[in-house]
C-alpha cells in the first residue's frame, strides 16, 4: 500500500468499525449493520469538509443523516429512523476527528467545534445529571427527532464548554462511564 492511500484506508475502517450490531440493537431490521456500514463508505466523504462553516455543516450533516434514515427503517412501522442514522454519523465523525491521520489530511479541526456528541441512554443521562435536565426517562433513539436532538446538543455544548472539551469528545466522558467508574 502506498501511503497516500492511508487516509482512505483508515476511513475505511473507521466506517467498519464505528457501527455494530449493538449501534442499532432493535433500531432497524435484518441487515441494518451492513447497510449503515455501506453508506459511510460510499456517502460519508471527508473531502469538502474543511472550512465549512456552521450553517454548511448543519445542513451536510441533515441531508446525510436524512438519506441514512431511508435505509434503516424503523421494524414496528418502517419509517426513517432519523435518530439510529444521526447517532452512527456522529460516531463515525467522532471517531475520525479522533484518529490523527484523518484529522490532519483532511482538516478536521475546522469543524469540531460544530461535530455533535453520539446520542444514546447513557450519554442523555449524563447530560440529565449535570445539566438538572429531564431528557433521559423518556429517550429512545428510534423517537429521536431533529428539534430533540437540537435541545440534548445544546445542553451537551454547556457541558461541554465547562469542560473545556469539543461536544463530540464528551462521548469518551461520558460512555460507559458508569460501568469503569
Amino acid at each position: 500500500m502506498q501511503r497516500e492511500n492511508w487516509p482512505d484506508a483508515v476511513r475505511l475502517h473507521l466506517a467498519i468499525a464505528s457501527v455494530g450490531n449493538s449501534t442499532l440493537m432493535m433500531q432497524s431490521g435484518k441487515g441494518r449493520v451492513a447497510r449503515a456500514q455501506k453508506f459511510l463508505i460510499s456517502e460519508m466523504s471527508l473531502k469538502g469538509l474543511t472550512g465549512m462553516n456552521e450553517l454548511a455543516f448543519a445542513e451536510f450533516l441533515n441531508k446525510k443523516t436524512e438519506a441514512l434514515s431511508l435505509k434503516l427503517l424503523k421494524p414496528e412501522d418502517d419509517q426513517p429512523n432519523w435518530g439510529a442514522a444521526r447517532k452512527v454519523i456522529n460516531i463515525f465523525l467522532r471517531l475520525c476527528a479522533m484518529n490523527k491521520d484523518l484529522h490532519l489530511t483532511f482538516n478536521l479541526a475546522s469543524i469540531e467545534q460544530f461535530l455533535e456528541v453520539p446520542l444514546d441512554s447513557q450519554i442523555v443521562a449524563k447530560v440529565d445529571e449535570k445539566t438538572g435536565s429531564k431528557y433521559a426517562p423518556k429517550f429512545r433513539i428510534k423517537n429521536l427527532n431533529p428539534q430533540l436532538n437540537q435541545k440534548i446538543q445544546d445542553a451537551a455544548m454547556l457541558l461541554a464548554n465547562m469542560e473545556n472539551l469539543n461536544r463530540y469528545e464528551l462521548d469518551v466522558l461520558y460512555w460507559n462511564s458508569q460501568k469503569h467508574a
